[in-house]
C-alpha cells in the first residue's frame, strides 16, 4: 500500500496482538459500528447502575453509513466518531458546541471530551465511557472525523467489509478460506 510502517511500531502491534484479551483482538479485526443518529432507536446512551444500552450496530462498511448520519466506530484501540456531510448544525452544536459552527473549523480538531451541557453530548460520551472501560488491554483515543475530509482516509481501511487498495473484504476474505478448508 506505499505505507512505511517503523519496527517499533510494528512491534508494538505485535506485542498488543499477544497480550490483548480475544475480545479487544476481535474488535481489532472486525469492529463494530454503532449507530447515533437511527431515528427509530433513540433509548441509547442511558445509564443504568453500571451498565449503559449500547446504540444499535451496522456491519462495518461505508455502503451501510449514510450521509446525514453519525457513526461511532470502535475497533478496541480507537473510538471514532463519523460524521456524515450532509449532518445538520444544530447536531454538530448539540455535540461539539458553538465552535463547530464556525465554517473554518474542522470538527476533527475538536475534542469530544469533557461532554457539552446538551443531553446529546452527554450521551455520547457516556458510550464512549463505557466501551473504554470494556476495553481491558488499552485506552481507546476518541475522535471526530467528518466524511469527505482528508482524515477520513485514515478510517476507511477500518471498515473491513469493503475492499481497499485491492485488498479483499471481509466476506470476499472469509470464502477464499472457505474454499481453501473445503479444497484440503
Amino acid at each position: 500500500m506505499g505505507r512505511e510502517v517503523s519496527s517499533d511500531d510494528r512491534a508494538a502491534a505485535a506485542h498488543w496482538l499477544m497480550a490483548a484479551p480475544v475480545e479487544d483482538t476481535l474488535l481489532a479485526s472486525y469492529p463494530d459500528v454503532y449507530e447515533l443518529t437511527n431515528p427509530t432507536r433513540d433509548d441509547w446512551g442511558n445509564q443504568t447502575g453500571n451498565m449503559v444500552t449500547l446504540p444499535p450496530t451496522v456491519p462495518a462498511s461505508l455502503a451501510y453509513l449514510r450521509g446525514d448520519g453519525c457513526y461511532l466506530l470502535d475497533n478496541g484501540q480507537m473510538l471514532i466518531l463519523w460524521i456524515g456531510r450532509d449532518v445538520g448544525p444544530a447536531w454538530l452544536s448539540q455535540v461539539f458546541g458553538q465552535e463547530a459552527l464556525q465554517t473554518a473549523v474542522d470538527v476533527s480538531q475538536i475534542p469530544l471530551e469533557p461532554p457539552q451541557q446538551s443531553p446529546l453530548s452527554q450521551r455520547i460520551c457516556r458510550v464512549i465511557f463505557h466501551l473504554r472501560n470494556a476495553h481491558a488491554s488499552s485506552f481507546a483515543a476518541a475522535f471526530a472525523v467528518r466524511q469527505s475530509t482528508p482524515m477520513e482516509a485514515h478510517v476507511v481501511p477500518l471498515f473491513v467489509e469493503d475492499r481497499v487498495a485491492g485488498a479483499l473484504g471481509y466476506g470476499d476474505f472469509l470464502m477464499q478460506l472457505h474454499r481453501a478448508v473445503m479444497s484440503k
